[in-house]
């Protein structure tokens, strides 16, 4: 899980379209997530992992900090700004959350150096891919 740590920035993305629209997300709020520059700081001493998103747009910045704890129930922040209650396990050197409604899965793992994060709802994936910054 130590491949997680460092500074990482998003280079590209796949699914977003359809997986926001699932989740009834605001197109005008997509566009400027799409639009910002994401940088995403890991902190992990393997079994705690502290992941704080600060998203840049036309010079301003906004922040939010998210704290789990493998094999805990924890709670983050989702891709839409909300809080769910998730489950957290190992999965190898991959870390998933699930939130105790089954409604959504994130994926978080380290492929060729990039991390990638997965994200399924409602039948829908979103991928998002970070080279280190």
């Amino acid at each position: 899980m130590g491949k997680f740590a460092g500074s990482w920035k998003r280079t590209k993305t796949e699914g977003g379209e359809a997986f926001f629209k699932a989740l009834n997300a605001p197109e005008d709020k997509l566009k400027r997530a799409a639009s910002a520059d994401l940088v995403s700081e890991v902190k992990s001493d393997g079994k705690n992992i502290e992941l704080t998103r600060t998203y840049t747009l036309a010079g301003e910045s906004k922040s939010s900090t998210t704290k789990v704890t493998v094999g805990q129930e924890s709670e983050i922040t989702g891709p839409m700004g909300g809080t769910h209650k998730v489950t957290v396990e190992a999965d190898g050197e991959a870390v998933v959350c699930k939130t105790t409604d089954g409604s959504m899965s994130i994926r978080f793992e380290v492929v060729n150096d990039e991390l990638v994060e997965t994200f399924s709802a409602k039948g829908n994936t979103f991928k998002r891919w970070h080279a280190r910054a």
